[in-house]
């Protein structure tokens, strides 16, 4: 299932007794070309992102879905590269201060964001630019052919902590909690 038909679903209408956490949904890919990729603050790129170094090549976006039978919100987001069985370990912490959380690859989509924004300084514009989608509830901003897929994170702003997917010692990507059905 994808993320557009989880969330397109018709309501119960009444708050279920206990959560029902989605699947893991497809949400899109990304290209990562800089050996980077970060995850933060949609609205406030650049600024307090995570950032690691991660193996070039394209990307697997998904998020979980969190079902409250009255309401739906996201709850998970990760990226990876290659499709396998992870492991996770905590990495870091993000501040999300918009409700929307993004990744990216930093470099590319800095250029990019640089290069349609005027005289490459005023990042106002990006925030004017886009403030309509970010609103959505996940998606896409593509600048120069060069993407940050965004959701909505959780319950919104708050602190979320990261974790780095591996597998045999490899890094394969990233995922944060945004809400936990366990403390639901």
């Amino acid at each position: 299932m994808n993320i557009d038909t989880f969330f397109s679903q018709p309501f119960s209408e009444t708050a279920y007794s206990q959560v029902q956490e989605s699947d893991w949904l497809d949400a899109g890919t990304l290209s990562i070309v800089s050996t980077r990729i970060s995850i933060g603050d949609a609205i406030l790129f650049p600024g307090d992102q995570a950032e690691f170094e991660i193996v070039n090549g394209l990307y697997t976006i998904q998020a979980k879905g969190i079902d409250y039978g009255n309401h739906r919100r996201i709850s998970r987001l990760r990226a990876f590269h290659t499709p396998s069985r992870f492991d996770t370990s905590y990495f870091a912490s993000i501040s999300v201060d918009f409700a929307v959380v993004g990744i990216c690859d930093p470099t590319v989509f800095l250029q990019a964001l640089k290069h349609n924004t005027k005289e490459g300084t005023d990042l106002t514009l990006y925030k004017t630019l886009y403030s309509d989608p970010l609103e959505a509830l996940y998606g896409a901003i593509t600048l120069d052919n060069q993407q940050m897929i965004f959701v909505k994170s959780g319950w919104g702003d708050g602190h979320y902590d990261i974790y780095q997917l591996h597998s045999g010692g490899q890094l394969l990507g990233l995922e944060t909690v945004f809400i936990d059905p366990k403390d639901q």
